[in-house]
């Protein structure tokens, strides 16, 4: 008696959670429009500027992925320098182009340990810590003091 006290539980706990795992989330609502391009492609544009994936991209002339590219808001810079693959894939995968900004920093370690950030007023400064340093390394590496 107390084997089954112990599995009905258990048994109950796994058909439960497979059956919350099986229940699909609710339907997200997206605002979409369609838009017809060329008169003959018709895509579908979601409210917050996203093109949703095209199914027929391996069917489509160039200027009709070149629409499809514009409507994703690529400039045309961009889209005349991408291959046709890339561009297809771009456009079979759906999307909006977002404009994004980074700046590299360069770092230089010194043998003492100590970090510099190399920026245009102090590349000088760092250039010659790092001559110092390479003489050292090389030092050490000959087997100098």
């Amino acid at each position: 008696m107390k084997k089954w006290s112990l599995i009905l539980p258990v048994v109950f706990l796994m058909f439960a959670s497979v059956a919350q795992a099986t229940e699909r989330p609710e339907k997200i609502e997206k605002n979409e429009r369609k838009i017809v391009l060329n008169g003959a492609l018709t895509i579908t544009k979601y409210d917050d500027g996203r093109i949703a994936p095209v199914s027929t991209f391996l069917n489509l002339s160039e200027i009709q992925v070149n629409q499809v590219l514009s409507e994703m808001k690529l400039s045309n810079e961009q889209i005349e320098h991408y291959s046709p693959e890339l561009k297809k894939r771009i456009i079979s995968r759906g999307g909006v182009a977002v404009e994004t900004q980074s700046s590299l920093k360069h770092y230089y370690n010194s043998v003492d340990g100590t970090r510099y950030l190399i920026t245009d007023e102090n590349r000088d400064e760092v250039n010659a810590i790092k001559e110092k340093d390479s003489l050292t390394l090389m030092k050490q590496s000959n087997g100098w003091n």
